[in-house]
């Protein structure tokens, strides 16, 4: 697994080397709550978290490229990775829409789940290289696998307007 960790981190720090106009956005999201929904079998409940997040979009020719997240919760003992497809578009001279989508694995300390994500942002340039992200979009687990076991279920959360700094390299 390292090996794979170390493998995945040199081809992105040396990715923008071998592509021309390629850009890496790194953000770290200030605020990161949600409020979502629960529903295992007849019972269902709606919970608080409150994480931060680091966030890496890879974006090729300034449209299309990838992301990868690792969102640590503050308020319990897990952590959330995820990654997918991102399309950057335009919107104006110094705003940019990001919409993403992909997997998403919620790793606690016996379980994990199996989930995606869909996601839309907004970049405003502060600078040349530095900009305010604000995104939001809807997270949905289907699977959480405990001790050999898998159990089916729907885990449904959308989160508040999520609010990021972030830095273009």
């Amino acid at each position: 697994m390292k090996k794979i960790i170390t493998i995945l981190l040199l081809l992105i720090v040396t990715l923008p080397v071998f592509a021309a106009n390629t850009q890496m956005k790194l953000e770290l999201g200030v605020q990161n709550t949600d409020i979502s929904l629960n529903y295992k079998g007849n019972t269902g409940n709606v919970k608080f978290n409150a994480k931060t997040d680091l966030n890496l979009n890879v974006v090729f020719d300034g449209k299309n490229g990838f992301n990868l997240v690792f969102a640590p919760d503050l308020t319990g003992n897990s952590f959330v990775v995820g990654g997918g497809y991102v399309l950057q578009t335009k919107v104006g001279n110094s705003t940019k829409l990001l919409v993403s989508a992909g997997p998403r694995i919620n790793v606690k300390s016996s379980t994990w789940s199996l989930g995606a994500d869909v996601s839309a942002s907004l970049h405003l340039d502060l600078t040349s290289k530095m900009y305010l992200a604000i995104s939001t979009g809807t997270e949905i687990y289907l699977a959480e696998f405990r001790n050999g076991e898998t159990k089916a279920y729907l885990d449904l959360t959308i989160p508040l307007p999520r609010i990021a700094i972030g830095y273009t390299f």
